[in-house]
């Protein structure tokens, strides 16, 4: 399920529009129509006014206003208390399962927010340096060479 978002509007927020612009979301919905379809699926696209963050997803009451300064869902109705994005997911999955008949992906489910995790421990070290505030080892790192700008030189270009 991908909802068509109103990118055009949300381009005239100055306080999102850099952030939107850098995202590409047309190039993410083609190559998720492109790679479904090579994998013998479907895309399902939720109309740009479905109320996905503004309907519960416990009792499916739909709020009149919800500003974007709100992270959290609150349900007058039913005292459901949940992440906004959390929320917004399990509402479109529940509308995959409407289309497609029960048939969605375990995947759209969207109960719950927590990775599976890595059971291996991929780093063998704590990290150093100045953003962590601990001293860098001496002889940690890559090797300079020539006058190549360094990380300090390239945060002044810009």
């Amino acid at each position: 399920m991908v909802e068509d978002l109103n990118v055009a509007g949300m381009l005239r927020n100055r306080r999102l529009a850099r952030h939107i612009a850098g995202v590409g979301m047309g190039e993410l919905r083609r190559q998720i129509t492109y790679k479904t379809g090579w994998a013998g699926s479907t895309v399902h696209l939720a109309d740009r006014w479905y109320p996905s963050s503004k309907t519960c997803s416990g009792c499916g009451v739909v709020k009149a206003k919800l500003r974007l300064s709100e992270r959290a869902f609150r349900c007058d109705q039913c005292g459901l208390v949940l992440d906004r994005d959390l929320n917004a997911a399990r509402n479109l999955a529940a509308l995959a399962a409407e289309v497609t008949g029960g048939t969605s992906s375990p995947s759209c489910g969207a109960t719950r927010n927590e990775p599976d995790g890595n059971p291996r421990q991929t780093r063998t070290s704590r990290a150093a340096g100045t953003a962590t505030g601990r001293p860098t080892p001496t002889g940690a790192g890559q090797r300079r060479r020539g006058n190549a700008p360094t990380q300090d030189t390239l945060l002044h270009v810009f």
